[in-house]
């Protein structure tokens, strides 16, 4: 449970870094000669990390805006709570 609270907190930085290898791994496979497949291989490869873990990183985003709505959704119930007497 302390993992998943710290990538919600972190999210942002998570994406960030699954955008910054899918980049890297896009510009190695242009950059890599079609003779050497086996450079582009493991570029193609992180590329797909890359990009899971950038799916990753937003999921994790999305859980932390939708907690934030909950709390305010649940304040805002309460405070137009009306007793019946």
């Amino acid at each position: 449970m302390k993992a998943i609270a710290y990538f919600k907190e972190n999210g942002f930085i998570l994406m960030m870094v699954g955008f910054a290898i899918l980049i890297i791994g896009l510009i190695t496979v242009m950059s890599v000669s079609p003779a050497n497949v086996a450079a582009r291989y493991a570029a193609i490869g992180a590329s797909v990390l890359g990009f899971a873990i950038y799916i990753v990183g937003r999921i994790f985003v999305a859980m932390k805006k939708n907690q934030k709505r909950k709390i305010r959704k649940n304040d805002e119930d309460e405070a137009h709570f009306e007793p019946k007497s």
